[in-house]
């Protein structure tokens, strides 16, 4: 029962980060659009997030190709591709 109580608390708290993750660019939309009265541009918090989110993706590619080494040639080639 414990350790069915632990995996059930592992997956509620990825649930929960995912969640987060992907509210993150709809409250920064908003707050480009409505606090800071910005039009969204180059330099706005959606384009730094998003950067941000990209910057993240390849370093764990990056990671992955490090680790993994059956699975080094899609991990390079994927972080060469969000780069």
């Amino acid at each position: 029962m414990n350790k069915e109580l632990h995996i059930l608390r592992a997956h509620l708290g990825r649930s929960a980060l995912l969640a987060l993750v992907m509210a993150t660019p709809v409250a920064l939309l908003y707050a480009d659009i409505h606090w800071l009265r910005n039009s969204v541009g180059e330099w706005s918090l959606v384009e730094l997030t998003q950067l941000g989110f990209l910057t993240t993706t390849v370093l764990a590619f990056v990671r992955l190709a490090r680790a993994r080494e059956d699975e080094r040639g899609f991990a390079v080639l994927a972080a060469a591709f969000f780069a």
